[in-house]
């Protein structure tokens, strides 16, 4: 009994590494937003970023 397994592909190799270079691109404007509002909050409380992460649980190497 022989199984044939169809692969479709909808995208080229070129596609697929333009979508991932926009999402990191995405992923980067996001993670710098975090940043900032983290780096406000710090700024109001007048602590370092660290602590606030630490306020939150949030472990730095995330």
């Amino acid at each position: 009994m022989q199984v044939y397994i169809h692969i479709y592909i909808t995208k080229t190799p070129e596609k697929v590494n333009q979508q991932h270079i926009e999402d990191l691109k995405l992923y980067n404007e996001l993670r710098d937003t975090g940043l900032r509002l983290v780096q406000m909050v710090a700024d109001e409380k007048q602590c370092k970023i660290k602590d606030v992460f630490e306020e939150i649980g949030y472990d730095m190497e995330d």
